[in-house]
């Protein structure tokens, strides 16, 4: 998984100049394409270790890169994904790679909260119609379920109460905690 807090500027949603877009492109989803396909690439022949896991039993590797901003999927941006994907990202173990923006990540962490055994998730999403269309409508028209799902996965729930907490300490160091 491949994390990058870049998001679209303003001048590229606004006025979609496709110099703009392209650089953008580049550095939120090409540029980690190759990254996550080299370091994949590294690990299934032992280059790269992951603590306690040996290479020659990893079945499938599911590639997935989470964007900070917005992400609006459409067949542009996905014939630009397939045309840039990495060798090292195609085929063999290598599942197709799933594209999320932070909002699609928080539902993917939730199904998986409540119980969706993510490779399950992933898999089903990639395998069909759904591949280069987001989360959300996934969630919906293939797994019914309606959006917005649940509530926070708990791990984010708790982190953000500890935040909050930690936060009211500084900023009001006097005041009685609450519960």
């Amino acid at each position: 998984m491949e994390v990058v807090a870049a998001r679209f500027a303003t001048d590229v949603r606004v006025y979609g100049n496709p110099e703009l877009l392209t650089a953008a492109l580049e550095r939120m989803l090409f540029k980690k394409m190759a990254q996550l396909g080299r370091v994949t690439a590294a690990m299934l022949v032992g280059d790269a270790m992951i603590p306690d896991v040996d290479p020659s039993h990893v079945e499938r590797v599911w590639p997935v890169i989470v964007v900070g901003g917005e992400l609006m999927h459409t067949e542009l941006l996905w014939d630009r994904i397939d045309a840039e994907l990495p060798s090292e990202l195609a085929g063999g173990r290598v599942q197709p790679l799933t594209a999320l923006d932070l909002e699609d990540f928080e539902l993917l962490l939730g199904l998986v909260s409540e119980g969706s055994y993510l490779p399950e998730v992933l898999g089903r999403k990639s395998a069909g119609p759904f591949r280069r269309l987001g989360l959300a409508r996934f969630m919906h028209e293939e797994l019914h379920l309606a959006v917005p799902l649940m509530q926070r996965p708990p791990v984010l729930e708790q982190r953000w109460t500890a935040l909050g907490e930690q936060a009211q300490a500084i900023h009001f160091p006097d005041a009685e905690p609450e519960g």
